[in-house]
């Protein structure tokens, strides 16, 4: 596993993974006894080959894993509170337009059926209400529009250890010049 500059959270795993797969196997190998085993020259120095790729193996895993560990010490904690905030008011502030694009369909609707009750025609009607699909589509397209930025806030807060400041871009959430 070589060891990069960046890395990411799948990075982070399959090094731990292996980190503690390779450990155990390495630890294994370096108890044997060549001689007690009757192990000849060559079985001894594929041994102690094989200890030694192990040992690299490992040497490599944990470098990944202790730059996730410097990265994720070194994260900016107050921009992820700020997008978890974010994220939660995200959550709000769709279900508010949710729930307002349904009282708009409903009062047109409930209007519409009591002037119709009240005997005026489908034209009189038309004239009379205000046409609703300009406001509901307004409503919609800022549905669409914070599910975009709850998608780009939730990639930032899954991109542990990084927590690439980039992936706020087009978000409320404000990045600092130093955060960026």
């Amino acid at each position: 596993m070589p060891h990069k500059s960046t890395i990411t959270k799948a990075d982070v795993i399959r090094a731990g993974s292996i980190h503690n797969k390779v450990s155990k196997v390495a630890e294994a190998l370096s108890g044997l006894d060549s001689a007690s085993l009757g192990c000849t020259v060559s079985e001894s120095t594929t041994i102690v080959m094989a200890t030694k790729i192990l040992g690299k193996i490992k040497d490599e895993s944990q470098a990944v894993l202790d730059k996730a560990e410097e990265l994720y010490k070194n994260r900016d904690v107050e921009l992820i509170n700020r997008a978890t905030l974010r994220y939660w008011r995200i959550q709000e502030d769709t279900e508010l337009c949710k729930i307002s694009k349904h009282s708009v369909q409903q009062n047109f609707l409930e209007k519409t059926t009591e002037l119709s009750k009240q005997g005026f025609s489908q034209i009189e009607i038309d004239a009379i209400l205000t046409d609703p699909a300009p406001e509901i589509e307004v409503l919609e397209l800022r549905i669409k529009a914070l599910k975009t930025e709850k998608m780009r806030v939730e990639d930032f807060l899954r991109d542990v250890p990084i927590y690439r400041s980039e992936l706020l871009v087009g978000t409320a959430v404000e990045v600092t010049a130093e955060a960026a």
